[in-house]
């Protein structure tokens, strides 16, 4: 997955969430959980964590959430976000990102007779198993 923020949604990230007076724009950030590049004010944002946290200098306030935190049912939802503050109006939605729930299978058992490697689906909705020795790939089988 791949998120890409253009300049012009930054811009009005930074109109929304900072007061005219008392707070300054960011000179530096850092992102902790993604690789990113910017190129032509184009933020790309490879995700390498469940959560991505993106810090600024000076009062700019930044919120994470790790979605896995709101144990939600399997589904996909629409998220949208508003800016509240209390003497402020809230902010109209932000963009809308979609986050998808996905059921996780249960781990198989596994066992050896001689030569003969026996995986059994404890669920029974796997539809094939990959056979590993240590991070490689060895084989990949069929549930059959």
């Amino acid at each position: 997955m791949t998120i890409t923020i253009t300049h012009g949604t930054l811009a009005q990230m930074q109109e929304r969430l900072i007061p005219a007076s008392g707070y300054g724009k960011p000179k530096t950030a850092t992102i902790v959980g993604a690789d990113y590049t910017l190129s032509g004010g184009l933020l790309t944002l490879e995700p390498t964590a469940p959560t991505i946290t993106i810090t600024a200098s000076g009062r700019v306030p930044v919120a994470v959430l790790d979605l896995d935190s709101l144990e939600l049912p399997i589904g996909t939802y629409t998220i949208t976000t508003k800016a509240k503050a209390a003497n402020y109006r809230d902010s109209e939605d932000s963009n809308a990102v979609t986050y998808v729930v996905q059921p996780t299978l249960d781990v198989p058992s596994v066992s050896l007779s001689g030569k003969i490697l026996t995986i059994t689906d404890t669920d029974g909705n796997a539809t094939g198993f990959d056979i590993y020795d240590g991070d490689t790939v060895l084989a990949s089988v069929p549930n059959t």
